[in-house]
């Protein structure tokens, strides 16, 4: 749900790990959240989601909204097959320097741009891995 992605956040934030990557999707995958993080460095956020005109409009939106950097045009890559699914890529910039930042606002993207409610399920997913010297 959504009030409890703060806790996994938390875990990205404070992973003692080389290397900690954490993914949040809605049961219906439409819609992708993946927070990774590398021993020393601050976590960095990416959405993914699939390239439609009214997805992308609705992120593009909520990107600016709240002052985050928009990407270049998404153009489907001219050597693509034309009959595949084709997914974009949003890098979150600038990242809300605390977990609490970070949390509330993939929570608000979730509501606004996977129109989920409160008490909406999630998917999570979180890989760790540790020095093994």
């Amino acid at each position: 749900m959504l009030p409890e992605v703060g806790k996994y956040i938390r875990l990205a934030f404070e992973s003692r790990g080389v290397i900690f990557t954490l993914e949040i999707t809605p049961p219906d995958g439409r819609l992708e959240v993946d927070v990774m993080r590398m021993e020393g460095e601050e976590p960095w956020v990416s959405v993914t989601f699939p390239k439609d005109p009214e997805g992308e409009r609705a992120v593009r939106r909520f990107f600016t909204r709240n002052g985050l950097q928009v990407p270049e045009d998404s153009g489907t890559p001219p050597s693509f097959f034309p009959n595949l699914p084709v997914e974009l890529i949003y890098y979150i910039s600038p990242l809300p320097r605390d977990a609490a930042g970070v949390s509330a606002l993939i929570a608000d993207l979730f509501r606004e741009c996977g129109r989920l409610e409160n008490d909406a399920p999630l998917r999570i997913h979180i890989e760790e891995a540790s020095d093994a010297a």
